[in-house]
């Protein structure tokens, strides 16, 4: 666990930035969307090595309707891409970029 108001050396926030970055490949590379992705789903090994993206709850598989409310209570609010925003009340179509905003 990463305490509030650690130093983290540079090299370690890029090797993990690297390894958030290949599993987010990874499921796109396979079709899936996280659709979820927060500092809460992402875990490290205890001894810090490691990273791994959880929580897959909400994850889908692109090969599905790809429509969505952007009324929808799906994920969290605080990471949600700005299209879910929209003024209108109107469907919304997205692709996997929902995984990068």
């Amino acid at each position: 666990m990463i305490k509030e108001g650690e130093k983290m050396p540079d090299d370690k926030i890029h090797y993990w930035s690297i390894q958030l970055l290949k599993a987010i490949d990874f499921l796109h590379s396979n079709g899936i969307w996280h659709r979820d992705i927060k500092p809460e789903n992402i875990f490290l090994h205890s001894n810090r090595e490691k990273l791994v993206l959880g929580d897959l709850g909400l994850s889908r598989n692109n090969s599905t309707n790809s429509v969505l409310s952007s009324m929808s209570t799906l994920g969290t609010v605080s990471y949600k891409a700005p299209e879910f925003f929209q003024k209108d009340d109107s469907i919304i179509n997205y692709d996997e970029k929902i995984d990068i905003w």
